[in-house]
């Protein structure tokens, strides 16, 4: 998710619905929300196909899906952080299955989340992201994904210009 507002969420597990209420939860800051923008003008710019947009069900998640402007999002607890873990559930692996979900033909999907605690080694490339940073996975029609790139937000510039060069 792109930048948030400092602090810690309140005691999320002991609020029902908790995902309802943002004034117990870190929010999407205002440079946050330019952030989101700028990542979602840039799709758009360079045309990437995009079928779906997921969401974790925190609100700077939901702020971050819908400020980058890419279509209706869709709000799942798949892509929650581990301190939104209902007791049960195993967000790393929901999160990995996701990962793992192969897009619409010719389309990708934006999976707006966390970084992750992760034990994975398939996710360690998600360690020290920055906020708005995207990693490009590629599933393996196996079940499973791998990474394959990272985008930090100054990356987007730089793949607009060597995209507008490349034009005959």
């Amino acid at each position: 998710h792109a930048l948030s507002n400092v602090g810690q969420d309140g005691n999320l597990m002991q609020t029902p619905r908790w995902w309802e209420n943002c004034t117990i939860q870190r929010n999407i800051a205002d440079s946050g929300q330019e952030q989101a923008r700028k990542v979602g003008a840039a799709i758009k710019t360079l045309k990437i196909p995009i079928s779906e947009v997921l969401t974790a069900q925190f609100c700077r998640t939901r702020d971050t899906g819908h400020a980058m402007g890419l279509g209706p999002i869709e709000i799942t607890e798949d892509l929650n952080h581990q301190t939104g873990q209902r007791l049960g559930f195993d967000v790393n692996a929901a999160r990995f299955n996701q990962l793992a979900k192969v897009p619409a033909r010719g389309t990708n999907r934006v999976l707006v989340s966390h970084t992750h605690a992760s034990t994975k080694p398939e996710e360690r490339i998600m360690s020290a992201m920055q906020e708005a940073e995207i990693v490009v996975f590629h599933p393996d029609r196996k079940g499973g994904s791998e990474p394959i790139a990272r985008i930090p937000l100054t990356g987007w510039d730089i793949l607009i210009t060597t995209a507008a060069a490349a034009k005959p």
